[in-house]
């Protein structure tokens, strides 16, 4: 990238800063171009976090046939809760789909929604 010029107005007492318009340019295409790289790295982390979920899930299953396996990491909690907490609220729009104003099947959803507060304030711990 080239150095921003930045310069002050052509008058005398005019204090207002101008930049080059090609330098303007340069930056905006700089930028874009970090997008880019922050897009990839989000997209890998997402990728990540499903396979560190994916594992916790098979120690689980070793842990539950008698093997002894530890895959504890505030990431995978965090994911595994947001993940849980989304399938909460699944299960509380079909209940409200399905309710009458005042029904049973309405009381569950706002013990659902609830739970999947729980849910999401333990994935930011």
């Amino acid at each position: 990238m080239s150095e921003v010029a930045i310069y002050k107005g052509p008058y005398l007492g005019d204090d207002r800063l101008y930049v080059r318009l090609d330098a303007y340019n340069d930056v905006v295409a700089e930028n874009a171009a970090l997008q880019q790289k922050l897009d990839a790295l989000a997209a890998e982390r997402e990728k990540f976090a499903v396979e560190c979920a994916a594992a916790k899930i098979a120690i689980q299953y070793a842990n539950n046939a008698g093997f002894k396996c530890l895959l504890n990491t505030p990431d995978i909690n965090a994911y595994l809760n947001s993940v849980r907490a989304e399938g909460v609220e699944m299960f509380a729009a079909r209940l409200r789909s399905d309710a009458t104003e005042l029904s049973v099947c309405k009381m569950i959803a706002l013990g659902a929604d609830d739970f999947a507060a729980q849910l999401r304030s333990q994935e930011a711990k």
